[in-house]
């Protein structure tokens, strides 16, 4: 069973322990602080689960300030991974403020953790539903 922890005009963040990851679905443009509350309370209900897997869904994204990016690469991802996160799987639209915004992000965590980047959601759910927890 789906449960969602959030729904809002701009996001949406569920878990499906059938599919054993945690979804984050960025709907349409959001303004830097409110997204950065979204990845608050995302770091807090990942904190509780025991999932080690995230799927960002940022097909409606369109990119974030120099600043949310360096917050996210300083403070949410390390946050998450304290959390248990292993593994996270990224799909981007194609604009390029948000391709630009989600690989720089992208580039500067994955040492972190493993992440990869998807064309489609198919794609991207396959991954995180083939590996297995670490």
């Amino acid at each position: 069973m789906n449960r969602i922890y959030l729904e809002s005009n701009t996001a949406q963040v569920s878990y499906n322990p059938q599919e054993g990851f945690f979804r984050l679905t960025i709907k349409k443009f959001i303004k830097d602080e409110d997204f950065k509350e979204v990845l608050q309370r995302v770091m807090k209900w990942f904190s509780e689960h025991e999932s080690t897997k995230i799927l960002n869904d940022f097909r409606n994204f369109k990119g974030v300030s120099p600043a949310l990016q360096e917050w996210v690469t300083k403070t949410y991802y390390p946050n998450m991974v304290k959390g248990g996160l292993k593994q996270a799987a990224l799909v981007l639209n194609n604009d390029v403020f948000a391709k630009v915004s989600g690989k720089k992000v992208k580039s500067e965590v994955d040492m972190m953790f493993l992440y990869k980047a998807f064309p489609s959601i198919e794609e991207a759910e396959g991954w995180l539903a083939q590996t297995s927890k670490y």
